[in-house]
């Protein structure tokens, strides 16, 4: 009977699953686990579901908001049904996201440093998601499977105790306390929006928007020193290359060069004697390494195209934008144009214009208000069913599945 419930019930999870975007386990009492997504987001210290679920305090009597040591959070909610018991397990979701160079402390405390690209790539497929949230959300998805609400405002205070210290786990403690000392970016979408000018090369905008997005006034950087502001400087402009540096990876630089780049960078840093002249080394480190990509952008191809992509850039927004309109504008034979670009660049002018307009596409649904109808409009897609075939022809994914992805 209970196996047969929870059937009829894995469409309804999977569409809360959509709908949130957080992970579901149903953990029953004889141990049979579901979880949704299939794929669940495993940390990548353990070998398997089970044995983070046996090396964690999931499995509780009550409605409980657990924080593990590794700052993912679940809520966990037991359950009787049918005479069988079981609990159902929201999460893993993060807030706020873990920096980098936290991940770094952790692992090298750990000593599995060398889990530290899949630790980063496992926090950024986790939901970014505050408390209140979560706990809403886990009250919704409880209520879909069970017909029955929690009483949120009871459950909220009990939480509300032991966060404040009655009866508080250990691990809590020990990351409330590191938080005493921190505060956070408020949008990290803002975040790495810096990181993308670098990965796109874009030298002219990369500056302008840094000097923007650190002088916001709910702007904060997180406190990685205590001992003075010199050193917590310092390990900012740490942390800074560390993300500068993957950025210009992405962006095809070499990476022995970008990780010299970045050691003569701390180097510099270590260097310095004052708080200033340490915030204003940032500027140069976000510019030189945007520079990097342009030039490594340059090298791979001869003048001749380097300048029609520049010019593809330029006016990706105009509406006459194919190869007539560039072989006019460059004054370049139409035919030896196409050839040339196909021969170094591996797909013609019209799809590589297609695909230019689909990455700018995905930063406009990252990082403006506007409407998938009015991004298909700027970019001059003649309707959006179009626009959809063309973003799954690059993206294997329509605009609202892309939308629908944990953030990364």
């Amino acid at each position: 009977m209970c196996n047969e419930f929870f059937t009829k019930k894995e469409t309804l999870l999977y569409t809360a699953y959509e709908t949130l975007g957080i992970p579901i386990m149903i953990i029953r009492d004889q141990g049979k686990l579901s979880c949704i997504p299939e794929d669940f987001p495993l940390n990548p210290l353990f070998p398997n579901v089970k044995d983070f679920i046996n090396n964690t305090d999931l499995l509780t009597e009550q409605f409980s908001l657990i924080e593990t040591d590794y700052s993912e959070k679940f809520v966990s909610i037991s359950f009787e049904h049918h005479l069988e018991k079981g609990w159902l397990i929201i999460g893993p979701t993060v807030y706020p996201e873990p920096k980098s160079i936290a991940i770094e402390q952790l692992l090298s405390h750990l000593q599995k440093k060398y889990l530290l690209d899949e630790m980063e790539d496992y926090y950024l497929s986790l939901p970014v998601i505050d408390r209140s949230i979560l706990l809403k959300s886990s009250n919704l998805i409880f209520y879909l499977l069970f017909h029955e609400q929690i009483n949120l405002h009871q459950q909220l205070s009990i939480i509300d105790k032991d966060i404040n210290g009655e009866k508080m786990p250990k691990h809590i403690q020990y990351i409330d306390q590191k938080r005493q000392n921190a505060s956070f970016h408020h949008d990290p979408l803002l975040e790495r929006k810096c990181y993308q000018f670098i990965e796109d090369g874009n030298t002219s905008e990369v500056i302008p928007y840094f000097k923007a997005f650190t002088s916001r006034p709910d702007f904060e950087h997180a406190i990685l020193s205590t001992r003075s502001e010199l050193r917590n400087q310092q390990n900012l402009t740490i942390a800074l290359v560390t993300q500068a540096t993957r950025a210009a990876i992405r962006g095809g630089v070499h990476p022995e060069i970008a990780y010299s780049l970045g050691d003569a960078f701390i180097q510099q840093s270590e260097g310095m004697t004052t708080p200033d002249r340490v915030i204003k080394l940032k500027e140069e480190i976000m510019y030189e390494f945007a520079s990097k990509v342009a030039k490594s952008k340059k090298l791979q191809y001869t003048k001749v195209i380097s300048q029609c992509q520049a010019h593809i850039y330029k006016h990706l927004y105009d509406k006459e934008l194919g190869l007539e309109k560039l072989a006019d504008d460059m004054q370049i034979n139409k035919k030896y144009l196409s050839n040339l670009f196909k021969k170094e660049v591996g797909i013609s002018i019209s799809s590589y214009i297609q695909k230019v307009k689909v990455d700018e596409a995905k930063k406009l649904m990252f990082y403006s208000n506007y409407t998938l109808i009015q991004i298909c409009s700027l970019l001059n897609f003649s309707d959006q069913s179009y626009f959809t075939k063309i973003f799954k022809k690059h993206t294997k994914m329509t605009p609202r599945q892309f939308l629908q992805k944990p953030l990364i």
